[in-house]
Formats: C-alpha cells, sequence, structure tokens
C-alpha cells in the first residue's frame, strides 16, 4: 500500500513544515516584539509623525527603524540618504512610555557614523518631568500625541 521507507520521512518532513509555519506565524503576531509606539502621532511642534514596523517619518524625513528595545525604550534610526541634515546617518532616540495616548522622545545622538556608533553613546536625558526638563542638552523633549482618525 504505501512504501515505508518513503512515507517515514516524508512524515516527519511535513511535521516540522507545519511546525516552522506555526512558529512563524505565532512569532508575526507576537505583540511584544512589536515596536509599541507605532502609529500616527500629532507633533507638539506641528505635523504628524508616523512610526510603522520599519520607518519613523518625522516632519523633515524618513528615517529607517534598525533597533529597538521596548524594554529600555529605544530606537536606533539611519536617516535616508536624500535627508538634507545627517543624510545616511544614525541616530539613538528615547522615549517615555505611552500614557493617555501621548509619549515624549529625546533624540540623544545623531550624526553617528554607524550604529555601533550611535548605541556607544551614554548620553542620558532627564524623562522625570518631560514637558519641562531637558533632553540631554541638545534639544528638548518632543511630544506625540496619538493622531484622531
Amino acid at each position: 500500500m504505501f512504501n515505508k521507507k518513503i512515507l517515514k520521512p516524508f512524515l516527519i518532513l511535513l511535521v516540522l513544515s507545519l511546525s516552522l509555519v506555526s512558529f512563524s506565524a505565532c512569532d508575526d503576531d507576537d505583540e511584544d516584539k512589536k515596536l509599541e509606539i507605532i502609529g500616527t502621532w500629532q507633533s507638539a511642534y506641528g505635523g504628524n509623525e508616523v512610526i510603522t514596523k520599519d520607518t519613523w517619518t518625522f516632519t523633515f524625513g524618513a528615517s529607517t527603524i534598525v533597533e529597538y528595545d521596548n524594554d529600555k525604550n529605544i530606537v536606533y534610526v539611519q536617516n535616508s540618504a536624500d535627508m538634507e541634515y545627517n543624510a545616511s546617518k544614525f541616530s539613538k532616540i528615547v522615549y517615555t512610555d505611552i500614557a493617555d495616548n501621548k509619549f515624549y522622545y529625546c533624540t540623544i545622538s545623531f550624526g553617528n557614523e554607524t550604529l555601533d556608533d550611535a548605541k556607544a553613546n551614554t548620553t542620558e536625558a532627564d524623562a522625570s518631568d518631560p514637558a519641562t526638563t531637558g533632553c540631554g542638552g541638545n534639544f528638548p523633549w518632543t511630544s506625540l500625541t496619538k493622531a484622531t482618525e
């Protein structure tokens, strides 16, 4: 009826394939691994900023999200090659937890040649009162509020 020499490896391969498909599907839907600040946000400085799983579009251009850590509230981005300032350079952005559909972010390091350079920057930003305190000495914190649809 069935050739047992062929059937057993086929079944093993089938089970492994289904396991991988199942694992991939779970991984894609895992909310814990998704960047927690994805969305369309209204900036306190005017305009919207759009954050997707791959890009952060600011009012002055778009950057590619190259790495992030939700636990540490850090996003590393690389500016697009056509950006007026710091084209193709890397930045380190820290952000506060979202509260009442709002969060703050601070670019604590920008103009870095490599991702490793951005990661090596140890500048701290005081997030105790981001509406009034500084952002590592370079720029103020930027507040983003969830944009209404």
